[in-house]
């Protein structure tokens, strides 16, 4: 009998050992596609191998877009922008839905969305592309995100998002709501340009357990400032209000205070979120 028990423990231990092998295997492969160790060491086997396959997934994607002479989001962004350029708004929207049909969701905000607003924004500003052009790359960008809204858990804990008075670009604050989304939140979008008694009136209403919001410009810092202050001395102390974009970014002094956050990037966005989850 106590050879037997003796079998056991080493069979055991033979178990343990194979199912360690697997799970460092799994750790190595899901960080060497860049997510963070301590964003996946606390997951299972079988949530590791999820993850894996989704990698594998999104490659034979990007290869799909390879064969549609897309290769790389850095061809993707020269294609739509190109397309702007040639105020093709078709073409553009082609573009943008099969890239997001093919490209994780992180992807697609982050390597092609963002970049090409960028890019848009430098050669409007540098006078290389027209106002018309610029407006036609906003207006089908913003109207792509938007149908993409509205497609999580409707149980889901809620989170609003907006621009304050007088900001009414909002493409910004789209991304993050679908971010939201895409991390288990239930993204309740208002629009742009809302004046502080009703953001915080739709939070209180809905339940919101945080405010998340977009100021990409703005010619009166000051005024800004004490608009986002109004708004959280509106607000429950416990809900959190997040300001994002290049102009809190800019501002971010005019802005501090213990329940205002103000996060540099989409990343950093994703690691408020997970900190209000626990």
């Amino acid at each position: 009998m106590g050879a037997n028990r003796t079998q056991t423990r080493h069979d055991n231990s033979q178990v343990n050992s194979a199912e360690d092998v697997t799970r460092l295997s799994l750790l190595q492969k899901v960080t060497d596609a860049g997510r963070r160790i301590s964003d996946v060491v606390e997951l299972d086997n079988a949530a590791l191998l999820e993850l894996f396959n989704d990698d594998q997934q999104a490659q034979q994607n990007i290869a799909t877009l390879a064969n549609a002479g897309l290769s790389g989001t850095s061809s993707i962004v020269e294609n739509a922008f190109q397309a702007v350029c040639d105020m093709n708004a078709p073409q553009l929207r082609k573009i943008i839905s099969m890239a997001s049909a093919e490209l994780p969701q992180g992807v697609f905000l982050e390597q092609v969305i963002s970049p090409l607003l960028d890019k848009v924004d430098v050669f409007w500003h540098s006078g290389n592309i027209r106002v018309g052009q610029e407006h036609m790359a906003s207006m089908v960008i913003r109207l792509f995100l938007v149908g993409q809204l509205g497609h999580g858990n409707p149980q889901a804990r809620p989170i609003v998002f907006t621009t304050p008075s007088g900001h009414r670009h909002d493409i910004g604050v789209l991304m993050a709501a679908l971010i939201a989304e895409s991390e288990g939140w239930r993204s309740i979008y208002l629009g742009g340009d809302i004046p502080a008694s009703e953001i915080a009136a739709a939070a209180l209403q809905s339940g919101a357990q945080a405010v998340a919001l977009g100021i990409q410009y703005t010619s009166d810092a000051h005024a800004m400032a004490d608009e986002i202050h109004r708004l959280r001395l509106s607000m429950p102390d416990h809900v959190p209000l997040i300001v994002s974009g290049a102009a809190a970014i800019e501002h971010k002094a005019l802005l501090d205070h213990p329940g205002i956050l103000a996060p540099a990037d989409l990343s950093r966005f994703r690691d408020i979120l997970a900190n209000i989850q626990h």
